[in-house]
């Protein structure tokens, strides 16, 4: 049985990481200039 999930959209990385997004897979898409953000601490 397939599982289906809410697709989340955002303009910002603000919350990845954070139980606001728990049990999501997490994308980021820079368009443009730079996207600086920690994963898993790194």
């Amino acid at each position: 049985m397939e599982l289906l999930k809410d697709v989340i959209i955002e303009n910002t990385l603000d919350g990845v990481g954070t139980s606001r997004y728990e049990n999501y897979l997490i994308h980021a898409l820079c368009l443009g200039g730079s996207c600086p953000f920690t994963f898993n601490g790194k």
